[in-house]
C-alpha cells in the first residue's frame, strides 16, 4: 500500500523467495535482507534555468541530479519547449558517463508543429542505461557522491526573432503515459532486483513552486497520475522534478539616435545635440524620445556634455568603454573678462552660461566655438567642442566683455568622463557646485 504524503509502502515476499523485503517509510527506502540495511533520500531531477541567453546563439542546458544516492540504472526523460523559440541542436552525454563508463545513451527529437491543432511544443525524449547486456564489462560506479552531476546537456540555438527579447522559454517535464520521466534503480547491490521511481512532487522554475497534480489527465505537466501505481510490480513514487528553460537578454535600448531617423551616432545626431546646448529643448520635434536618446554614455543621466563627448568619440571611433568612474580634477579661473581652465587632463567639451548678451571669443585654434543668446530667460549659451580628436588643456580658453556674469558651467574630458572643477576668481561669484551633477557650477 502506497500513500506518497507519508511515504509508506509496504510489499510482503514469500520466505522462500530470496527476494529482498522493500519497506518505504518517511521518504527513506530501507531494504532489509538477512542482517543488511541501506537507506537513502528520493531522487531529484533538475532542468537548468540559464540567464542572459542572448537572440541568435546557442545555449547549453544540463540537466542534474541533484539528489538520491542509491544505485542508478538508467532514465527515461520527456521534456518539451517551444519550437518557435528554441531550435534543437543536440544532445550530449553527461558526467556520469565520463565519470562511470555508462554504456548507453540515445535521444529522440519530435517537432510538433503539424499537429491539428497546429503546437509550438517540440518534444526530447532522453534514455540513458548503465549497461546495456551482462558482457564482461561494467560501469564503474552507478551513481555519483559529489553532486549535482549532469545526466546530460541539451544544446538549443535561440531564435533571432527579437519579438522574443526579455522572454523566459520554458524547458518542462511532460508525461503522455505512464512510461514518461522514470528512474531506474536498485536499492541494494547493483545487482539487485531493479526497482522503478517516478514522480512524487513536480516543481516549476525553483522548488518552492510547487505543481504536483496527481488527479490530472494525459498528456501533463504536472506528474505522473495515481492511475500509473498499479500492477502486480508497481512504480514507486521517488523522483522529484524541477523544471527550468532559458531567459532571453532584454537588451539594452537604442540610444544616440538623436534625429530620430534609425540609425545611432552619425555625425548628423552629434550636430543637433549640438544644437541643444546653444538653443535649448526647442530644436527637439520630439521631446521625449529625444531626451531618451541623449543618454549616450548610458549613466542614467540625459543630456549631459559627457553624452554629447562620449557621442563624438563613438563618431571618431576612438570610444572606449564607458565604465562611469571617478570624475577627474580641474580648477576653472574666471576673471572680469576670461576663463583659464588647469589641469592634467585632456579636455573635450565645456558648456557655459552667461547672464544677458555675451560676445565670447575662442582662445583655442583647435576646438569650435558655438554660442547665442536668448531673451527668454536673457542668457547666452556658449559650446566648446570639436567633431574630431582635438582637445584643450590648461591655458586661456575664452575672452568676453567686462562685466559679464558666468551663471553656470560644466566640463568633461575628451573621453566623455566627469570632471570636478576648483573653482577660483579674480572677482566675487555667486558660483557654487551643482548638488547632484559635481562637474557643474551654478549661480547660488
Amino acid at each position: 500500500m502506497l500513500d506518497r504524503y507519508i511515504g509508506f509502502l509496504s510489499t510482503f515476499i514469500k520466505p522462500s523467495l530470496s527476494i529482498p523485503t522493500i519497506l518505504i517509510l518517511s521518504c527513506l527506502i530501507i531494504v532489509s535482507t538477512a542482517n543488511v540495511t541501506y537507506s537513502s533520500e528520493p531522487y531529484s531531477v533538475r532542468i537548468e534555468s540559464t540567464y542572459d541567453s542572448h537572440l541568435g546563439m546557442h545555449e547549453y542546458v544540463d540537466v542534474t541530479l541533484e539528489g538520491g544516492d542509491l544505485n542508478l540504472q538508467g532514465f527515461d526523460l520527456l521534456m518539451v519547449f517551444d519550437y518557435q523559440a528554441l531550435r534543437f541542436q543536440s544532445c550530449l552525454e553527461g558526467q556520469i558517463y565520463d565519470s562511470c563508463s555508462w554504456e548507453y545513451f540515445t535521444y529522440r527529437y519530435e517537432y510538433r508543429g503539424d499537429d491539428d491543432p497546429p503546437s509550438t511544443l517540440s518534444c526530447l525524449r532522453v534514455v540513458g542505461m548503465a549497461e546495456t547486456n551482462n558482457d564482461p564489462h561494467h560501469p564503474s560506479c552507478y551513481n555519483l557522491e559529489s553532486k549535482p552531476f549532469t545526466l546530460f546537456t541539451i544544446d538549443f540555438l535561440v531564435t533571432d526573432d527579437r519579438t522574443y527579447e526579455c522572454v523566459y522559454v520554458p524547458v518542462r517535464f511532460y508525461w503522455t503515459d505512464c512510461g514518461d520521466n522514470r528512474i531506474a534503480f536498485t536499492p541494494d547491490d547493483p545487482y539487485s532486483r531493479i526497482a522503478v521511481g517516478i514522480s512524487r512532487y513536480v516543481f516549476d522554475g525553483d522548488y518552492s513552486s510547487e505543481i504536483t497534480n496527481l488527479t490530472d489527465t494525459f498528456p501533463t505537466f504536472f506528474g505522473a497520475p495515481d492511475s500509473c501505481i498499479k500492477g502486480t510490480n508497481p512504480p514507486t513514487r521517488f523522483v522529484d522534478f524541477c523544471n527550468g528553460g532559458i531567459d532571453i537578454i532584454c537588451p539594452e535600448p537604442e540610444v544616440g539616435d538623436m534625429n530620430l531617423n534609425g540609425v545611432s551616432n552619425e555625425i548628423a545626431d552629434a550636430v543637433l545635440y549640438i544644437n541643444y546646448f546653444v538653443y535649448g529643448l526647442a530644436v527637439f520635434d520630439h521631446l521625449e524620445e529625444q531626451i531618451a536618446q541623449s543618454d549616450v554614455n548610458r549613466d542614467g543621466i540625459p543630456l549631459t556634455i559627457e553624452d554629447l563627448t562620449y557621442q563624438i568619440r563613438i563618431i571618431v571611433g576612438d570610444a572606449l568603454p564607458y565604465y562611469h568612474t571617478t570624475a577627474e580634477n580641474a580648477t576653472i579661473t574666471i576673471s572680469d573678462t576670461a576663463i583659464f581652465f588647469e589641469t592634467e587632463e585632456s579636455l573635450g567639451t565645456a558648456h557655459f552660461v552667461f547672464q544677458g548678451i555675451v560676445n565670447p571669443v575662442l582662445h583655442n585654434d583647435n576646438m569650435n566655438i558655438l554660442y547665442a543668446y536668448s531673451s527668454d530667460d536673457n542668457a547666452t549659451r556658449v559650446l566648446v567642442y570639436n567633431i574630431g580628436t582635438a582637445f584643450f588643456s590648461s591655458g586661456l580658453l575664452l575672452t568676453f566683455e567686462a562685466g559679464a556674469e558666468l551663471l553656470a558651467v560644466s566640463v568633461c574630458t575628451y573621453h566623455g568622463e566627469l570632471v570636478e572643477l576648483t573653482i577660483e576668481s579674480d572677482t566675487p561669484t555667486d558660483l557654487v557646485v551643482d548638488p547632484v551633477l559635481p562637474d557643474r557650477f551654478v549661480l547660488e
